[in-house]
């Protein structure tokens, strides 16, 4: 293998490498998420994976889902058989270890529980060409699972392919001292791509936006906007706003002008640290976060689940899943804050479903999960595949960058591919790049415009007032507004019998009185304005025999 320069040499010689998203499943119990279907050990076996963190692989084993504890999603994502591996990896087993020894940040977001244990196995990648990444370091997870605050738990069975370059020295159970390293980097060491670095946009299976990985480049139409940069993984969230990007508000209480400052720690607006991890699937924010977003939709909380559920049979709910209605994340572009990046998730996006083993049934739910840090220095919040299905994420690990950046709709300009080089490419948007709001288009109904109802608004959504309190104010003006509408019927009703009256004479009893040539309408107060009795032509006439009695409603007597 070569080294020093002849590595760089080669290395640079290299394309990106496309790691394929397949197109014809989806995953849950909380998505649907696109997922990527590798190869792994020999012969060959297919597993089903998540685009992982910058720690190493985990492979989900086909007996996480057999044991009598187990809780799994159906069907079952493809699994590791190790048994029937001719690589023999048990060899490179370590001893069992936590979760949270393979990656704390993610175990820490999904409340994970159980064990698994570091081995060395192969990866095989087939295009453009068959690549074998032989003696990469994994996590294989037999028995872990993800909790929920109520006690609901889930199985975690579907694996995780490493975004990153991690060495890992640990002991096999023989005794064995061993080093590891991940399949990016055995990649870049093998000459296959020109760097240690990726570009990832998630993309949403809901709106078949095909997700998108490259190793040693990127694919720039995912990239439509000026990206974010970090010195290291975390950005800095300055505030999130509600947009109503065309038409009427489809929000009871923000609008058409939207909302800013909905992103807070306790009860004031403040800027947060963010950790982007398409291993977890969450907008794990303050919860002052959640609850201020959730106040301004028809949602209700779950505090079994620790998410909110979407009141599906509210009319709102349907108009802000179609309509140009998104969620902006701003951030600082520079880590001194000198310029913002801002990244639209439209809320199409965060109607994702809950499943069994969750719920009994297919559950509509805004997946913003109230979630404390652990205490330190800095707390870091996490934003997961929910967010990342409308943002691109980049980074280059041998010079610790990453970007952050907005990523198109459904409508998406066509694939152009960019490789990053070892010296230190930075990633940069597309050129000519569409509007994100046109990318969104065909699938975003505007509302008409509609008269606003501010009073009935703030009484309804007054912050002092319980959820019954505003029920029962609705509940009350919708009565009213249906006896105005009575009222109104049975009086234009009778108005209308009266104007249609013909004397015997053959004369129109209208009201209207024509003036004739000559006659002169007089002026309030005008002392020439006498009593005058009516024409001598009208003659008393009875009403039509063939009418049946009405009773008149009641709230009009």
């Amino acid at each position: 293998m070569p080294t020093g320069s002849g590595l760089l040499l080669r290395a640079e010689s290299a394309s990106p490498l496309t790691i394929p998203f397949n197109n014809s499943k989806s995953v849950g119990p909380d998505g649907p998420w696109n997922v990527i279907t590798i190869s792994v050990t020999w012969p060959e076996q297919l597993i089903d994976v998540f685009p992982g963190s910058a720690k190493p692989s985990v492979f989900v084993t086909t007996g996480a889902c057999q044991l009598q504890s187990s809780n799994c999603q159906q069907p079952q994502p493809l699994s590791y058989d190790f048994s029937a591996s001719r690589n023999k990896p048990l060899k490179t087993r370590s001893s069992q270890k936590a979760p949270s020894f393979w990656d704390e940040d993610t175990a820490e977001a999904m409340r994970l529980d159980g064990l698994g244990y570091y081995m060395r196995e192969r990866v095989t990648l087939h295009q453009p060409a068959d690549y074998w990444l032989d003696g990469a370091n994994a996590f294989v997870s037999d028995n872990v699972t993800a909790r929920y605050p109520g006690g609901q738990q889930y199985t975690l069975d579907v694996g995780l392919l490493s975004l990153g370059v991690s060495h890992e020295n640990y002991v096999t159970i023989n005794g064995t001292n061993t080093s590891t390293t991940t399949q990016m980097d055995i990649a870049f060491k093998q000459g296959i791509i020109p760097s240690r670095s990726f570009g990832l946009h998630i993309g949403s299976a809901t709106y078949n936006i095909t997700g998108s990985l490259l190793w040693g480049g990127y694919d720039s139409s995912r990239c439509i906007d000026r990206p974010a940069t970090a010195v290291n993984k975390t950005f800095d969230l300055l505030d999130i706003g509600i947009v109503v990007g065309k038409g009427s508000s489809p929000f009871e209480s923000v609008s058409s002008d939207g909302l800013q400052g909905m992103l807070r720690v306790d009860s004031d607006p403040s800027p947060i640290t963010i950790l982007p991890n398409p291993a977890i699937p969450y907008l794990f924010l303050p919860k002052a976060t959640c609850d201020a977003l959730a106040s301004h939709l028809p949602v209700t909380y779950n505090s079994e689940l620790g998410l909110y559920l979407w009141i599906t049979a509210n009319p709102k709910y349907q108009q802000i899943i179609k309509s140009p209605s998104y969620l902006s994340f701003i951030f600082a572009s520079s880590p001194n804050h000198t310029a913002k990046t801002t990244i639209n998730v439209h809320f199409g996006l965060l109607n994702l479903r809950l499943q069994p083993p969750l719920t009994t049934s297919p559950t509509a739910y805004f997946p913003c999960s109230p979630f404390t840090p652990s205490v330190g220095s800095q707390p870091v919040y996490q934003l997961g595949r929910a967010f990342l299905q409308a943002a691109f994420l980049g980074q280059d690990l041998d010079f610790g960058t990453s970007f952050l950046a907005q990523a198109p709709g459904p409508q998406r300009p066509a694939p152009s591919i960019k490789s990053i080089q070892s010296s230190g490419d930075s990633f940069l948007a597309m050129q000519n790049p569409p509007s994100w709001e046109s990318t969104w288009e065909a699938v975003s109904t505007p509302l008409s415009a509609m008269p606003t109802t501010s009073t009935t608004s703030s009484l309804i959504n007054a912050s002092h007032l319980s959820t019954g309190d505003k029920a029962g104010i609705a509940l009350g003006l919708i009565f009213f507004v249906i006896a105005l509408v009575v009222i109104g019927f049975s009086y234009v009703r009778r108005r209308n019998r009266k104007d249609g009256m013909v004397d015997s004479a053959g004369h129109s009893s209208s009201s209207v009185y024509e003036l004739k040539e000559g006659e002169v309408v007089h002026e309030k107060g005008d002392e020439s304005l006498k009593p005058e009795e009516l024409p001598s032509y009208r003659e008393p006439g009875e009403l039509p025999s063939d009418r049946e009695p009405v009773e008149l409603n009641a709230s009009n007597t």
